[in-house]
């Protein structure tokens, strides 16, 4: 492969996405694309610890940021 690929956050979605659901692998994906497994890797758990965060907001906080936005204004 010559020249460079532009890795988007939208393109890494997918093909973790894809590993996820298990339709590849890690080394399928690295090496179709002349990266290494440990790169792949590293853009599955960059995504997997957003998603954490996500998880971790509850209604409650939710609620006490919108209220301390609003005195704040």
């Amino acid at each position: 492969m010559g020249e460079q690929q532009r890795w988007t956050a939208k393109r890494k979605a997918e093909i973790i996405l894809q590993i996820i659901h298990q339709t590849t692998t890690v080394v399928d994906v690295a090496r179709q694309n002349d990266l290494s497994p440990s790169e792949v890797q590293e853009w599955i758990d960059t995504f997997l610890k957003a998603g954490e965060k996500g998880l971790k907001a509850h209604a409650s906080d939710l609620q006490e940021q919108t209220e301390k936005e609003i005195k704040e204004h």
